[in-house]
């Protein structure tokens, strides 16, 4: 059973620019190489919009072969 990486976002938010290479890197390691990711960390003051979360959802239903 493939394990999914779980990714802090805490970086891209605040932290030195080495950090949010590391996140960067394992955002990008997961979505092409494991296809799913956990993500962590991001600020209590993030929201996601209902216009952001329409979006989203559309990316995600795109059927795999429109990808």
């Amino acid at each position: 059973m493939t394990e999914f990486p779980i990714i802090d976002s805490a970086a891209l938010f605040a932290g030195p620019p080495q950090a949010h290479d590391q996140a960067d890197t394992g955002i990008a390691h997961a979505a092409f190489n494991v296809g799913f990711m956990v993500v962590v960390g991001q600020p209590p003051e993030l929201v996601v919009h209902d216009q952001l979360r329409h979006i989203l959802r559309a990316l995600f239903s795109t059927p795999q072969t429109c990808q």
